[in-house]
């Protein structure tokens, strides 16, 4: 450090004195001007805390709104999956009532249909000059205008012959559902036991006959089986119905 006598200094300030009020001025200017730095580095420290903080705001919201954005975008998603299955399925509902209305509307028509022409067809029968026509039907009793026909149960019916008689019967009658076996039948025959010799000697067989004598026996015998290849029981199979006369 280099010492200097008191007038040695005071010659130095007084010569230099403008210099040193220049100086002093200039060290208080660039300490106000470091002290202006300071503020603005504080003010620009602020600034960036301040914007730091926004940011951070800012993301959060960005969060906020994309998971509100995504429930929003969900919540329409569902609504208009639940709107298009409501409305399918509307549709669906009307196509299928539409459908059964048709059909219940065509049986009705042809329910209606049918009665109409079963009436038309019972008011032609009831306007006929039908007594004493036969008829047959499906069902236990005869209908309103006709009566049973009882004759007729449990036989076959066939045409008359020429100069034939009205309703006669042959035959005793078949009672319900029975299955009379005439289809497998025997035939009798005459043979001719000529001396006791010759058994197996037949008369009257084929339009061969021999001269009556006292060794010629003549007996009359069930022999064999005919139709044996058919089916036993009944020959005409048949079902039944209510048989009625017209009155």
């Amino acid at each position: 450090m280099v010492t200097m006598p008191y007038r040695s200094w005071k010659n130095y300030v007084i010569d230099n004195a403008q210099n040193i009020v220049d100086a002093g001025e200039d060290r208080t200017a660039l300490q106000r001007k470091l002290q202006q730095l300071q503020e603005e580095k504080q003010q620009l420290k602020e600034t960036v805390d301040k914007l730091g903080a926004r940011l951070a705001q800012l993301s959060q919201a960005l969060e906020q709104s994309t998971a509100s954005t995504k429930a929003y975008a969900d919540s329409k998603a569902n609504q208009a999956e639940k709107a298009a299955k409501a409305y399918a399925d509307g549709k669906a509902n009307q196509a299928e009532k539409a459908a059964k209305a048709y059909a219940d509307g065509k049986a009705n028509q042809a329910k209606k249909a049918a009665i109409n022409a079963q009436t038309t067809a019972n008011n032609a029968v009831s306007k006929a000059n039908l007594k004493g026509a036969i008829g047959f039907f499906a069902s236990i009793n005869c209908p309103s205008g006709w009566k049973e026909n009882t004759a007729t149960r449990g036989r076959y019916i066939v045409g008359l012959n020429p100069g034939g008689k009205i309703a006669a019967t042959v035959g005793q009658q078949l009672s319900n559902q029975e299955n009379r076996a005439v289809g497998n039948h025997s035939h009798s025959y005459t043979y001719a036991d000529v001396g006791h010799k010759n058994p197996n000697a037949f008369a009257g067989v084929g339009g061969a006959y021999w001269k009556k004598s006292a060794s010629i026996r003549f007996y009359s015998k069930t022999r064999g089986t005919a139709g044996t290849n058919t089916p036993a029981g009944t020959n005409a199979p048949y079902i039944q119905y209510k048989v009625c006369e017209k009155l």
